[in-house]
């Protein structure tokens, strides 16, 4: 015999329904992506296979010679982790009923469009052209795997 919290997850014809997705799980997304993602942009600097390092994204309010201040890294990391939140929060409105997981892909694809024309990609180097790219794609990745889980009950 089903219980009922089981009866209402499955539809008529027994595919498993999306649930709401809550708005602390966005902020947990956004907080884990700003951690994470924030490292993995601090090592691919640090390496040299990108220019940009977290402090980058403090440019649009600081400008270039702040972006260089202790300042800048700090307001960078809170402008990233909004960016993230964003991200995070315009995915669980639009596309948090979609169960594919290379839609992750394309929405990193997309989160990756204003990034790389803000910062004139077409004059980029391959390295910063592949590391942009695929740090984009693996965070789109994360936010929609993540709120796409979440929305179907899987661990």
């Amino acid at each position: 015999m089903m219980t009922t919290d089981v009866r209402h997850r499955f539809g008529d014809k027994g595919e498993v329904q999306p649930q709401e997705v809550s708005w602390n799980t966005v902020f947990q997304i956004a907080f884990w992506g700003t951690v994470i993602w924030g490292f993995l942009r601090l090592i691919s600097f640090f390496f040299s296979f990108t220019p940009y390092g977290v402090r980058v994204f403090s440019r649009p309010l600081l400008g270039m010679a702040g972006e260089d201040t202790r300042a800048g890294v700090a307001i960078g990391a809170i402008m990233l982790f909004g960016v993230i939140l964003v991200a995070a929060a315009v995915y669980k409105l639009l596309l948090s009923k979609v169960k594919m997981w290379w839609i992750g892909i394309l929405y990193g694809l997309v989160l990756f469009v204003p990034f790389g024309l803000f910062f004139r990609m077409g004059m980029w180097s391959y390295d910063t052209l592949s590391t942009e790219l695929l740090w984009f794609i693996t965070l789109g990745m994360f936010i929609a795997m993540t709120i796409s889980a979440e929305a179907y009950g899987e661990e």
